[in-house]
């Protein structure tokens, strides 16, 4: 059996990646502002899962939307987590100082 995930149109044109998963599907969204989100539904997940993602595509579990993985998701609460994931701070790389920043030559 196949599994789908249903995304509000204003969102599929973030997705990245679709893959099967199991007897089901992955997909992966990534948003201008450096965040993603890994989404999940096979008959061995938590119906859908979400988890956010960095720019490395690797969880990130210190995000105000969720610290874990959000399990249960009806297309509604996807689609809030989905919003607030897109409307985090982007995400800034750290820089290095530079030897003159630090007063030293």
């Amino acid at each position: 059996m196949s599994q789908t995930v249903a995304l509000p149109e204003n969102l599929s044109g973030f997705v990245t990646l679709t893959e099967p998963c199991f007897d089901g599907v992955h997909m992966v969204l990534m948003f201008p502002n450096g965040r993603g989100a890994s989404i999940i539904k096979h008959s061995g997940s938590y119906d859908v899962e979400l988890a956010v993602l960095n720019a490395r595509g690797d969880i990130d579990y210190s995000t105000p939307v969720t610290g874990d993985v959000l399990g249960w998701l009806t297309v509604e609460t996807l689609t809030v987590a989905l919003h607030a994931v897109k409307a985090l701070p982007p995400i800034v790389p750290a820089v290095a100082p530079t030897l003159s920043a630090l007063g030293r030559s």
